[in-house]
């Protein structure tokens, strides 16, 4: 049987898919338990800061995690010594948090109100330090420009970075809107997007401008805290600018497929222990192959003020994620829609001001000061949604059985989705 470049790669794909497969389910190592112990010394080197309201997460060599007091600011690279309450993770109200650290390479953790003592510096590389650096530059200046909890929202949009009061995560995750403060594949395109612009107003030819194209993707992937949709986005940009580069067509789908293959070949880990994995991947199918369609058909839903994109979009990512959602989280928020159809179309406004009010700070306070205005109001209308839509008594817990209803429903709306051809064209180009 003759196999067309787009079915061999398919094949090739489905192969890594399932040796990754096999390879998370049988041959993942279990972290080891570690005993409680108190008043432990480490000496070691911080590989991620998270800062949040009134701590922060910092990640150090040799799969520990690390909560300390929110000052003094450690940054990645120094070497830190700190005493600590050592334990193991452990799942909490029906979360697998020990499965999932243990997907980032994670199976320690320490607390302390003490505060750390920096003994030294490992920047891993001018390079890595370098961007590390202006990475906490760019969060000094948006905590003195805008201050909590507009700052985190901000910090969210733009770069990923998780950091809000347990109070305001809690509303986010009520509204369905936690999504929208995680680096993803609409950061990495806008990314691609400015460069593109810039480079062709430079006058550079697409031929020579793809290593500066690539370089200014990887450079955000590492900006926005490595994470999993964040990988996942910058792969598949990339992939589709390397075929563009090679004078090859492929669709959306090949592409999906071969950075599924790449990342879980990597650490297969991802495939049960990283619900985010799950949700990123899906999403992007449903946003590939349902979008598209419903934004043509649904003719009913005006389009201004981007109303139907919001809308479809929301639709057929949520759609497609749903079984993660009810089996992994066993709750559902029957506000999400409306939230986001009310909060997505602000979205690329409030990050092109907010990263405007950020590059032009060091220029002009004047000029910043201007640029903030719409960020501001942006802000503060992302906010106002998610606090009232959160009062809503619409997020609620999921029976077992109930969730096995509704996955039978999905499946049954899943095939009758692909008889129709939605997700067949998608499939057979």
């Amino acid at each position: 049987m003759n196999l067309t470049p787009s079915q061999t790669l398919r094949t090739l794909c489905a192969v890594f898919l399932v040796v990754a497969t096999v390879r998370g389910i049988f041959f993942s190592p279990v972290a080891s338990s570690v005993p409680q112990e108190d008043g432990v010394l480490v000496e070691s080197t911080v590989l991620r800061v998270e800062v949040g309201v009134d701590r922060q997460k910092i990640t150090l060599e040799d799969g520990l995690l690390a909560f300390i007091p929110r000052y003094p600011l450690v940054h990645y690279g120094d070497r830190v010594r700190l005493m600590c309450d050592m334990s193991s993770p452990e799942p909490f109200e029906g979360f697998a948090y020990d499965r999932y650290l243990a997907a980032k390479g994670i199976d320690r953790l320490c607390f302390t109100r003490k505060t750390p003592i920096v003994i030294g510096e490992d920047r891993g590389g001018v390079m890595m330090g370098t961007l590390q650096d202006w990475r906490a530059g760019v969060m000094a200046t948006i905590d003195l420009a805008y201050g909590e909890p507009h700052a985190s929202l901000l910090a969210g949009l733009l770069f990923g970075e998780k950091r809000f009061s347990d109070r305001w995560e809690q509303l986010f995750i009520r509204t369905g809107t936690s999504h929208i403060v995680a680096a993803s594949g609409y950061n990495v395109s806008m990314v691609m997007i400015i460069s593109s612009f810039v480079l062709a107003t430079l006058g550079m030819r697409r031929r020579k401008a793809f290593g500066f194209l690539i370089a200014a993707t990887v450079g955000y992937v590492l900006f926005a805290g490595f994470e999993t949709a964040v990988i996942r986005a910058g792969v598949m940009g990339a992939l589709v600018m390397t075929s563009y580069q090679v004078g090859r067509k492929t669709t959306m789908t090949n592409v999906l497929l071969l950075t599924a293959a790449i990342m879980l070949t990597i650490n297969p880990r991802l495939l049960l222990d990283d619900a985010a994995f799950g949700l990123s991947f899906l999403s992007t199918i449903g946003l590939i192959c349902l979008t598209p369609k419903w934004k043509i058909s649904w003719t009913w839903i005006p389009e201004r003020f981007l109303i139907r994109e919001s809308l479809t979009s929301t639709l057929a990512a949520t759609l497609m994620s749903f079984p993660i959602l009810i089996f992994q989280f066993g709750k559902i928020s029957l506000v999400s829609v409306f939230t986001n159809v009310l909060i997505l179309p602000a979205v690329p406004f409030v990050m092109a001001s907010g990263a405007l009010s950020i590059f032009v700070s060091p220029l002009s306070v004047d000029i910043a000061r201007l640029a903030s205005l719409p960020t501001v109001a942006g802000l503060n209308w992302m906010l106002w949604i998610v606090e009232k839509g959160a009062d809503l008594p619409l997020y609620f817990d999921v029976p077992a059985m109930l969730s096995v209803i509704l996955f039978i429903l999905w499946l049954i709306l899943m095939k009758r989705i692909w008889t129709r051809s939605v997700l067949l064209k998608s499939f057979s180009v």
